[in-house]
């Protein structure tokens, strides 16, 4: 009987941590022009339209090229000569985490919001980091910012720097 109660204790235990965690998620390659690769391992492996990139994999636009790739309704199109990683892809039962580090280049992001899931979609340069606050923007390498509809909320690394 003791036995019992433990594997149904465990069980319950096991069902809540399942059902209130949060999970990596991946985001689909929707297009594709050009040199486009991810790095996977040690390698830089090509993508094509239908492959998936993982949390934490880095992706790479050569000349005359470009990918956008959809998580969750969201578009982020990686123009050319850009290269970007996908730093965190999280989703719970309501909120969605996108962090977007951005080393060279630029990265476009179109986000879709979620009835009911809160968003926290960020995307992080060299010298600075963009929040989202509204549906469409784009953050460049160099630090530059452009909104083409809704507001984003953008601090230059400098003012986290203490005196």
């Amino acid at each position: 009987m003791k036995r019992l109660i433990s594997k149904m204790i465990i069980a319950i235990l096991l069902a809540v941590f399942a059902a209130s965690s949060i999970f990596a998620a991946s985001a689909k390659v929707t297009y594709v022009k050009g040199k486009v690769e991810v790095s996977r391992g040690n390698a830089w492996v090509s993508l094509k339209v239908g492959d998936v990139v993982n949390e934490s994999e880095t992706i790479s636009t050569g000349f005359q090229s470009e990918a956008r790739l959809n998580y969750n309704g969201s578009v982020m199109a990686v123009p050319a000569l850009s290269r970007i990683t996908l730093e965190a892809l999280q989703s719970s039962g309501n909120k969605e985490t996108v962090s977007i580090k951005v080393d060279t280049g630029a990265v476009r992001s179109k986000v879709t919001h979620t009835e009911g899931k809160r968003i926290e979609y960020t995307a992080r340069t060299p010298v600075g980091v963009a929040s989202v606050r509204g549906t469409d923007f784009a953050v460049f390498a160099n630090g530059r910012a452009k909104v083409f509809s809704g507001a984003i909320a953008y601090y230059k690394a400098s003012a986290f720097v203490m005196p």
